[in-house]
């Protein structure tokens, strides 16, 4: 694999965390819209200092939610499992 292939891997993947700072960027929600909408929805977070952090994942699952959109069908191949329990937390 060249290094432009690498890099090119990296870029696609999505950031795993998302924190009123990121939002805009990543979810195009303003920062007190994120806080809110996390609040409101009862989203898994934390607080350090005065940013709110969550997952991602969680974040999407609500939006998805919210607009009516149904889940994704679970990984089915090996790799794909590995990381699906990596990003939910399990080792």
């Amino acid at each position: 694999m060249t290094g432009a292939t690498a890099a090119a891997r990296v870029a696609a993947i999505p950031p795993v965390l998302v924190s009123d700072r990121t939002a805009l960027a990543v979810l195009g929600m303003s920062p007190r819209n994120f806080r809110d909408f996390v609040r409101k929805h009862s989203i898994p977070h934390a607080r350090v200092y005065r940013r709110t952090i969550a997952r991602l994942d969680r974040v999407l699952e609500a939006l998805d939610l919210l607009s009516g959109v149904q889940p994704l069908p679970q990984p089915v191949d090996a790799r794909a499992r590995v990381i699906a329990r990596l990003v939910a937390g399990g080792r």
